[in-house]
């Protein structure tokens, strides 16, 4: 394994080296990011290998920039590391995206997961889509678009509240009506309120059976 890394670095130029380092970083962490744990401990070898390589890569390519007789000056050297920290703020700045905030995003506009007072609930909301403007959230928004519709699916919840419905997950301390049902719900402490267009509303309990047309709600 050894000689075919060195194989992959004999005879590359510098600037072949960082971009052989990058590749291998990115691959690395997209595979860290993507893979179950399960499969990251199977494959730990891969994951040190790509690592390694990118380590070997850009450590080769800082000591071939500086033999080459063409690339020595300040101005030769400010241009090769600031490509290299490019590169890996490039980097940085997908692998949080994607790894962190789009994670972060999605869930915290989950309607679940908001706080149980209506000011607090409004808050938290406003907060995990003021998360949508980031521009963290660029990349991730391309291609994914659930964060957002998380987002949509709650504020559209939480304007029941305007017209005494009541939320999917009720708010403490605040009566409000779900179909012929109404909260505080004498048969459970923590009901959740079930709709859907076409379907009257209801509360679900813990242990409840779920109704036909219900499902997924």
């Amino acid at each position: 394994m050894k000689r075919l890394i060195a194989e992959l670095l004999r005879k590359r130029t510098a600037w072949q080296l960082v971009l052989i380092a990058a590749a291998c970083t990115a691959a690395a962490l997209y595979f860290q990011y993507s893979a179950r744990p399960s499969t990251l401990r199977t494959f730990r070898v891969v994951l040190l290998l790509l690592y390694g390589t990118a380590g070997a890569g850009l450590i080769v390519g800082l000591v071939r920039r500086a033999e080459d007789p063409q690339a020595r000056g300040a101005a030769a050297w400010a241009r090769f590391v600031g490509a290299v920290v490019g590169l890996a703020g490039l980097i940085a700045f997908v692998t949080y995206s994607f790894g962190h905030h789009r994670r972060d995003a999605t869930a915290s506009c989950n309607a679940s997961v908001l706080p149980d007072t209506l000011e607090e609930r409004r808050a938290a909301l406003a907060e995990a889509e003021a998360m949508l403007a980031s521009p963290f959230h660029l990349l991730p928004g391309l291609v994914d678009p659930r964060a957002a519709a998380e987002c949509e699916r709650s504020r559209v919840d939480l304007a029941r509240v305007d017209q005494g419905l009541c939320t999917r997950w009720p708010i403490v301390g605040r009566a409000c009506q779900c179909g012929e049902e109404r909260y505080p719900y004498a048969r459970c402490e923590e009901p959740r309120c079930m709709y859907k267009p076409g379907l009257a509303d209801r509360f679900d309990c813990v242990g409840d059976p779920i109704l036909p047309g219900y499902e997924g709600l």
